[in-house]
């Protein structure tokens, strides 16, 4: 006959353990705006490709490029929607090429080197919207023509569209790997992105995301967010020829996003991409690291 009291408490201990695991406190780890607010973010990116221009000769490229944005939240016209005003305010960057160190900052980007000023020039002071719901649920993107509006202020649609992929990757940025619901420590979920760039098309990032921990940064408790995914194209290049570039199979993503608890807001992500593309059959492989902090939250009049 088994022994009753051996398992009462099993069953038990058994219980008390289902109720603490149960009972974890679970955190909403979305990104809160709050109007009357200005967020400032500082992003670094890194990028490290090789080209080989005839076999047998490599030549590495270095691109550090560092991006201060501002973030100004307002009521929307339609309650209780918000306004997250979104300007890139200031951008700076080096280009090491052939043993050379070619500099670019957007406040006298005359003085840059035509490559870097061609690539980095019209990002500084652009400017567009991003709405979101009274829960801050992502609605829509908005002002887009402030975006895609060239020096003669002469707005195509194909400017329009890639305004459109601007304002989505950097909405896309602000959430990627973060669960749609609230999760307790050690909790998982996968999530899966389609992605659009100018010129590459579109990309399926599929992510496995973790709770890792909980910790102390800064002086305020912050919910650890790690992940890892695999990225791959959708669409080919079409047939006119505009996107020359393709994804090889075997691209990666990683990273992890500290969120702040107590001010629900994410103050540092870092992600590692490890890319190859196919360009115009030259194969490149790619390394691209992107930190973002959070410097500052100020209040607006």
């Amino acid at each position: 006959m088994p022994n009753m009291s051996l398992f009462r408490l099993t069953f038990s201990a058994l219980f008390l353990l289902t109720c603490f695991c149960s009972g974890q406190d679970k955190v909403l780890v979305r990104a809160h705006w709050e109007a009357g607010k200005k967020y400032t973010q500082q992003t670094e990116t890194q990028t490290t490709s090789s080209l080989t221009p005839v076999p047998g000769k490599t030549i590495e490229q270095k691109l550090s490029m560092t991006q201060t944005t501002g973030i100004v939240v307002k009521a929307d016209a339609t309650p209780p929607n918000k306004r997250a005003q979104v300007t890139f305010e200031n951008v700076v960057g080096t280009l090491n090429f052939m043993g050379q160190t070619h500099s670019f900052d957007s406040k006298d980007p005359q003085s840059a080197h035509p490559l870097l000023r061609q690539a980095l020039s019209g990002t500084a002071g652009k400017t567009f919207a991003l709405v979101f719901d009274g829960e801050d649920r992502y609605v829509k993107a908005a002002d887009i023509e402030k975006l895609s509006a060239d020096g003669s202020n002469i707005t195509g649609l194909a400017a329009t569209a890639d305004a459109q992929q601007i304002a989505g990757l950097f909405q896309q940025s602000l959430e990627i790997g973060l669960p749609q619901t609230p999760v307790a420590v050690g909790e998982k979920w996968t999530s899966e992105e389609s992605l659009i760039f100018p010129q590459a098309g579109a990309m399926k990032v599929t992510i496995a995301s973790k709770y890792a921990e909980e910790v102390v940064r800064e002086g305020r408790k912050h919910a650890r967010i790690t992940f890892e995914g695999q990225i791959s194209s959708v669409a080919k290049p079409d047939e006119s020829g505009e996107r020359v570039v393709t994804l090889r199979e075997g691209s990666t993503i990683a990273g992890q996003v500290f969120f702040d608890i107590e001010r629900r807001v994410v103050s540092l992500s870092v992600f590692l991409a490890n890319m190859t593309l196919d360009l115009s059959g030259n194969t490149i492989p790619l390394r691209q690291q992107v930190t973002t902090r959070l410097l500052s939250i100020a209040d607006q009049p």
